[in-house]
């Protein structure tokens, strides 16, 4: 098995963290790949609680990214992002 394929395979697995292991990553796949949408926490048996990941606003993106506003133009109104 290669370096990249072990990495796929950790990076799958769902890591607990905090106290007891409680909180993980929520993770999907999708055309551009895995992405976390936020992390939940397990309260007890079929109980969990979801705090979704904050996402940039379109002022944000255009102020950090000013080379990709100027190569790929949109307005503020057509900016859908989902980090």
């Amino acid at each position: 098995m290669d370096l990249a394929t072990l990495l796929l395979l950790a990076a799958l697995d769902p890591v607990g963290f905090g106290t007891g292991g409680r909180f993980q990553l929520e993770h999907s796949k999708d055309d551009f790949g895995m992405r976390s949408h936020g992390i939940v926490e397990r309260l007890g048996p079929n109980r969990t609680k979801f705090y979704p990941l904050p996402q940039s606003t379109a002022g944000k993106y255009m102020q950090l990214r000013p080379e990709d506003v100027r190569i790929n133009r949109f307005t503020p109104d057509h900016y859908e992002r989902q980090e």
